[in-house]
């Protein structure tokens, strides 16, 4: 069943602690003793770069889009611009696009896309992968796209509704 994108979000101490002692399950001890997310963040960034490789070798064992999703919640709220951690989000974005679930490939992308933060250069990079699309795209991918590029969707739209080719570049 998929999760409510909110209740995702809605990162509790008990949420923190429990991803934690999985990817680390020899402090245990240690984890479970903050009682307050400030002080659990403080003790996380303490061993900053000992987590963020812990965290990354465990997205990698990850098999499963729904735990995966979960996974990338996690890292991005404490590991969000750590440089090892985007390059490994650069990575999963090829792979993840190449999904055929778009359902999943949606769900995967919204954490790994700094959706806050689109260079005008991947706006074209994804108007021109949807473009060469031989069926019309998700409503899911549709949406997340017109989210950054409300005019290029509608000229997607359009060109798959008509199957008329595209007149003119994207601007």
């Amino acid at each position: 069943m998929l999760d409510n994108y909110l209740d995702l979000m809605n990162i509790t101490l008990e949420d923190m602690q429990s991803y934690f002692i999985n990817i680390d399950p020899s402090n245990q001890v240690k984890l479970v003793s903050c009682f307050n997310i400030k002080k659990f963040k403080n003790m996380i960034n303490d061993q900053y770069d000992y987590y963020l490789q812990l965290g990354i070798n465990h997205l990698y064992e990850v098999n499963d889009y729904a735990v995966m999703e979960k996974e990338l919640v996690m890292m991005n709220y404490f590991f969000h611009d750590a440089p090892a951690f985007v390059s490994v989000k650069k990575a999963m974005k090829k792979l993840v696009l190449g999904l055929k679930n778009p359902i999943s490939m949606y769900r995967l992308l919204r954490h790994i896309m700094n959706l806050d933060k689109r260079s005008e250069n991947e706006i074209e990079d994804a108007y021109a992968y949807l473009s060469r699309l031989n069926h019309e795209p998700s409503e899911a991918l549709l949406a997340l796209y017109a989210s950054y590029d409300l005019l290029g969707a509608m000229r997607l739209t359009y060109h798959m509704t008509n199957k008329k080719p595209l007149s003119y570049a994207y601007a």
